[in-house]
């Protein structure tokens, strides 16, 4: 068995993708028949769906934690939103039913290897409590077409 290491680092802030693939073999391994990659598997591999370029949504943080926010202030938070497929990702909508929550509504397209989308959040603590939602990516990604990502603010002081 080839023992396989990937390592990906989002550096979103500068707009870098850096990704590698290497394998490690043990000192004693020597390639043999079994290792032959056959053509014309490795290409049908390339794409389960059969459909061709796909985009690709990906977001960071996974979670938009505001942690403690005083009552009568705010907090913000930045979601950087990229697209890492071969195709346009086409953001259809954002969205986030607590009303405490506000941010710049924003559709559009964001081509493949472009600079990540930044959505500034804004969440206003009005009463006190915990408060949970889900804010939503709404995209053309065919994996993952809704975006759920756990919103939680704790507003008291």
């Amino acid at each position: 068995m080839v023992p396989l290491r990937y390592l990906l680092v989002l550096l979103m802030g500068m707009g870098l993708v850096v990704a590698s693939c290497a394998n490690e073999y043990d000192d004693d391994y020597s390639p043999d028949d079994d290792d032959a990659v056959d053509d014309d598997s490795a290409a049908d591999d390339d794409d389960d769906s059969g459909g061709g370029d796909q985009p690709e949504l990906f977001y960071t943080p996974p979670q938009l934690a505001f942690g403690s926010v005083c009552v009568g202030s705010s907090g913000m938070l930045t979601l950087s939103i990229a697209n890492l497929g071969t195709a346009p990702l086409e953001i259809v909508g954002l969205n986030c039913p607590l009303p405490a929550v506000s941010f710049e509504p924003w559709t559009g397209s964001l081509p493949p290897d472009s600079p990540p989308l930044d959505v500034e959040i804004t969440v206003t603590c009005s009463e006190s409590g915990t408060f949970t939602s889900p804010f939503k990516i709404i995209s053309n990604d065919p994996v993952q077409p809704m975006a759920n990502i756990p919103l939680e603010v704790s507003c008291d002081c």
